[in-house]
């Protein structure tokens, strides 16, 4: 990133991380450009124990450009890059519920003027389906954390 060394206090990211495949780079910078004593803080999607996923998804049409890991080995990833976790909650059951609700407007009105259906083109009733079915079954989860830079 074109940043100084600990030039943020607050380094935020929002479902990033599916689409990095180096994710010790990814991390690793993040914690370049946050200052001692800074916060990282995110709510992502991960790599679930329910088995591959069905595509396409919201970020990906295919298998080749989703880069998914598993939550563990992301925190430990943070942990050793020398952050202290604070908060570290599984959010997938909210995300489910509200993807399922996202779902029932869309079929009830269509899709809005403006949304995400735009970013994500033709198939994007058929990526939500499969966001929710994945999550049914457990090939993805969504986490939300907090941690500290030391």
């Amino acid at each position: 990133m074109p940043f100084d060394d600990g030039t943020f206090d607050v380094v935020w990211t929002e479902h990033v991380q599916m689409n990095i495949a180096d994710k010790n780079a990814f991390y690793r910078e993040i914690g370049r450009v946050t200052r001692p004593g800074g916060m990282l803080l995110f709510h992502d999607i991960f790599e679930g124990k329910g088995g591959p996923l069905h595509y396409p998804v919201p970020w990906a049409e295919e298998s080749s450009i989703s880069f998914l890991a598993e939550p563990e080995q992301v925190r430990k990833t943070v942990e050793v890059l020398g952050y202290v976790i604070h908060d570290w909650a599984d959010k997938s059951e909210h995300s489910l519920q509200w993807l399922v609700t996202t779902i029932e407007k869309l079929r009830a009105s269509g899709p809005p003027p403006l949304g995400t259906h735009l970013l994500m083109g033709a198939t994007a009733r058929e990526k939500l389906e499969n966001a929710i079915r994945n999550l049914r079954e457990g090939r993805f989860v969504v986490y939300q954390a907090r941690a500290e830079k030391r």
